[in-house]
């Protein structure tokens, strides 16, 4: 058992959710950007959570340097982000699955997002 499955309920947690089939796609970290899943990150708990917290980010981002499955994360993260757990991880995991495709570990969604946002204040 890794250390992110610290509890037993942790480990029925892992057993006994049903993830999606995504999940079971493998990522090459490095390949990834991480200040910008970072920065994607803090945005989003942010924003879900009604305030920033600073520990949240670099926990799931130290996770994911020590390449736990996603699945491990969200179990540990449940209990912290609450209800929206699960398809935050969904989206962290999509996010970094178009990183790796990247030549430069950037998520398209977020250069796509990012290029409409230069766009719209330009228009202003």
């Amino acid at each position: 058992m890794s250390r992110a499955l610290q509890t037993g309920a942790d480990a029925r947690a892992l057993r006994d959710t049903k993830f999606p089939e995504i999940f079971k796609q493998k990522v090459d970290i490095t390949k990834v950007q991480l200040p910008v899943i970072k920065k994607w990150m803090a945005d989003k708990i942010t924003k879900l959570q009604g305030f920033d917290d600073d520990f949240l980010p670099i926990m799931i981002e130290e996770m994911l340097i020590e390449h736990r499955d996603i699945r491990e994360i969200q179990t540990s993260i449940r209990d912290s982000l609450g209800p929206p757990t699960a398809a935050f991880c969904l989206e962290l995991w999509k996010l970094c699955l178009s990183a790796q495709q990247d030549p430069n570990g950037v998520p398209k969604e977020l250069l796509e997002a990012k290029k409409l946002e230069v766009k719209q204040q330009k228009v202003r």
